[in-house]
């Protein structure tokens, strides 16, 4: 019956430091033992070489501490995790088309062939941003992030930590934003050279009636359309 008790003892001691640790990892200072760091979070999961790791419950990050060669805290932090072990699945991302009309002239030709080009340019920088986003996400919200823990972290001052992760994190953010500028302006790209199809049989149709009219025989309704051709850069027809 003892027996049974004590490891009712040390399975709730257990628990009660892994969930613990994270009430009691701000009481973590520079330059404590790591006796002391013991004392204060429990023995860690891991330990590799001057860094040990406390696994944060329902999480993918760690509490992570980094000794120097004294034996004392250098640097703490939380470390997501970052899955570069697990294969990733690139994104399949299938370009819209537009299928050939029948009959179809050859301005409407020319006009679909460069909608569905962008339709291509535009699936192959979605694939590029949504690849990106899913290799730099779990950086934009690091403490102490992958990058920095190759660092001579020992040497460095908590405070030089969080400015290394925060540059990660910003260049990350940088690549993140360039990507949704590339997708936004291949969008725009594709829905104007898709507002161009549209209308090119109609001003193509205007253009042919009205090339050798005189000005007198124009009607209202074809005036209007001319005008709105020309806006559109369609009249001639490209």
């Amino acid at each position: 019956m003892r027996r049974y008790i004590l490891v009712l003892v040390v399975l709730v001691a257990v628990a009660f430091g892994q969930t613990s640790t994270a009430q009691q990892f701000d009481q973590l200072k520079i330059g404590q033992s790591a006796a002391e760091v013991h004392a204060l979070i429990g023995t860690p999961q891991r330990v590799d070489g001057l860094i040990e790791y406390w696994n944060v419950a329902s999480s993918s990050s760690v509490f992570q501490v980094q000794f120097n060669r004294n034996g004392n805290v250098a640097a703490f932090g939380i470390w997501r995790n970052v899955p570069s072990d697990k294969p990733r699945t690139e994104a399949a991302v299938e370009p819209a088309f537009i299928p050939a009309p029948l009959p179809e002239s050859d301005e409407h030709e020319h006009a679909r062939q460069e909608v569905n080009q962008c339709y291509v340019l535009l699936a192959s920088a979605t694939k590029r941003d949504i690849d990106l986003k899913e290799r730099l996400q779990p950086y934009k919200d690091a403490y102490v992030a992958q990058g920095c823990d190759r660092t001579d972290m020992w040497r460095m001052k908590t405070s030089a930590i969080k400015q290394c992760a925060a540059n990660l994190q910003a260049r990350a953010n940088l690549q993140l934003n360039a990507g949704d500028v590339a997708v936004e302006a291949h969008t725009r790209e594709c829905a104007k050279l898709r507002i161009l199809l549209d209308h090119t049989d109609d001003c193509l149709a205007v253009y042919k009636k009205t090339i050798d009219e005189r000005a007198a025989d124009i009607t209202t309704r074809e005036s209007e359309l001319i005008t709105a051709c020309k806006a559109l850069g369609m009249y001639p027809p490209k």
